[in-house]
């Protein structure tokens, strides 16, 4: 995948030069961050992560080598041209049998559901970046090919709650937005619990810290 985004996805768009795909290979038990939510807590003088300063909202067990491309940073590259897209997710990671498109929110639960003065939540929002990720880059004839040849595929919003700063209060909800909320948390929040499906095959759901997504 990251030789596919190296050259065909630069040449297809017909950009001339060099793009450097940034790509990590990982194994075992580890942990990815959002370095935007947590540069956002070190301007604000907060530590909400666990009181070690560890700053993770994903936590994966892989017992095979994986590949972890920051695929933001790289579309980032083409802001403003038709190689890029305004809306797209975090992380791609793939193998030679998985792959998965991450987006990472480290944030108030109140946020997740539209409150009542809000249009989008950040499970509508994550859908949309990883949708319109897969969508971009399968513009691209040979990724599609090796994407739709993939049979194990999920999008991921990998979820952290940060709790509100002391003595600031939630913004009051609705009586029935706040019980919606809580159905959906008692259900769909345990573990890794699919409820949508995205194109291409893709398995949408989410994970909360600190459970594990098992590669």
């Amino acid at each position: 995948m990251k030789d596919l985004l190296q050259n065909d996805y630069i040449s297809h768009f017909g950009l001339t030069g060099k793009y450097i795909v940034p790509c990590t290979s990982m194994q075992g038990n580890f942990a990815l961050s959002d370095d935007k939510a947590c540069q956002m807590c070190i301007e604000d003088d907060r530590q909400h992560c666990s009181n070690d300063g560890e700053q993770e909202i994903m936590k994966i067990n892989a017992n095979e080598s994986i590949n972890a491309i920051d695929i933001e940073q790289f579309l980032t590259l083409f802001d403003g041209r038709r190689a890029g897209i305004k809306n797209r997710c975090d992380k791609l990671l793939y193998n030679g049998i998985k792959i998965a498109f991450v987006e990472m929110y480290c944030g108030l639960s109140r946020n997740l559901y539209p409150p009542y003065y809000q249009k989008v939540g950040k499970i509508a929002k994550a859908r949309l970046q990883i949708e319109s990720t897969i969508q971009k880059l399968c513009e691209v004839p040979s990724i599609a090919q090796r994407i739709d040849g993939t049979s194990q595929k999920h999008g991921i919003l990998a979820y952290r709650e940060r709790h509100s700063p002391q003595g600031q209060e939630s913004v009051p909800q609705p009586d029935k937005v706040q019980q919606n909320m809580e159905v959906f948390w008692n259900s769909d929040f345990q573990g890794n619990n699919l409820h949508t499906n995205l194109s291409h095959g893709f398995k949408f759901f989410v994970l909360k810290y600190p459970n594990e997504y098992k590669w």
